[in-house]
């Protein structure tokens, strides 16, 4: 995610979601920044780069 929103940015929708109780990926998709497929498939290749 990083590459595509920033560091600051995303930092900052991780922050947000901790403060409101919801998932990362939920914060992401309630916010339209991405589809929840986009975000799982970020977050597999991310924990699996070899994916």
């Amino acid at each position: 995610m990083v590459p595509e929103l920033g560091y600051t940015r995303v930092s900052a929708i991780v922050k947000q979601a901790a403060k409101d109780g919801v998932s990362f990926v939920e914060a992401m998709v309630t916010k339209g920044l991405m589809g929840h497929e986009r975000v799982v498939d970020l977050l597999r290749q991310a924990v699996d780069p070899g994916r």
